[in-house]
């Protein structure tokens, strides 16, 4: 996390290897890895909310999801804004090709529960794999025949949207990753912290009803996977 933290500010820097900056155009690279690893552990965690209390995405609107999941990213937001003004104000060097004149990563962490929340009613209709799969296909789609490449790699930069072309158009992928880390967690995470303490205290209190859950495969590969994190 320390070298994460020293590349991140050398990387505005003349000095840094820009090999190992973000990719402007094609390819990836190094800095591509990191933003995308964040942006999965984000989506794997979570799962967590989802496998405590599954139902709640059939019952609630789509505007009080949203709003929930806003108020939640308000902090990640504000330090988005704090470094826009913060970079602007300074006249800190900057490369607006990456995200855009104003947008930056914060921004985009903050967008992505939000994007999560809009969308999971569909989490109980299809696999969350291929909903990640399916905005994968549709955002390349519309890349590739919409014209939506030509603008994004365009030197247009009139109105704001414009002036952030870089970090709309990329969302759309960094939201299928957040959904392929979400689909992820669900396979791997406990329900709980608590889960294995409790599945190992049950047999003490009321054996039929422990004997049912125990025979639970999934509940099991997850009491496995919560006994090898207490053993790291």
């Amino acid at each position: 996390m320390l070298l994460t933290v020293i590349c991140i500010l050398a990387v505005d820097f003349p000095v840094f290897p820009r090999a190992l900056a973000k990719c402007e155009s094609w390819g990836i690279s190094v800095m591509d890895l990191g933003v995308g690893s964040f942006v999965f552990s984000q989506g794997l965690v979570s799962a967590i909310p989802f496998l405590k209390t599954p139902p709640t995405g059939m019952t609630t609107t789509a505007l009080k999801r949203v709003l929930s999941a806003t108020r939640k990213v308000l902090p990640v937001l504000a330090l988005g804004l704090i470094r826009v003004v913060l970079v602007k104000g300074t006249e800190y060097p900057e490369h607006v090709s990456e995200y855009g004149v104003h947008w930056n990563f914060f921004i985009t962490l903050a967008l992505l529960p939000v994007g999560s929340a809009y969308l999971q009613p569909y989490l109980y209709k299809m696999p969350v794999s291929l909903l990640g799969l399916f905005i994968t296909a549709a955002h390349q789609f519309s890349l590739s025949y919409s014209g939506l490449q030509s603008w994004a790699l365009g030197d247009d930069r009139k109105g704001l949207l414009s002036q952030n072309k870089e970090g709309i158009v990329s969302l759309p992928g960094y939201l299928a990753i957040h959904m392929l880390g979400f689909a992820i967690g669900i396979l791997i995470l406990p329900p709980s912290p608590s889960h294995f303490r409790r599945r190992y205290q049950a047999p003490r209190h009321d054996s039929w009803k422990s004997s049912i859950a125990l025979s639970n495969r999934r509940q099991l590969d997850k009491t496995v996977i919560e006994l090898g994190a207490y053993v790291v």
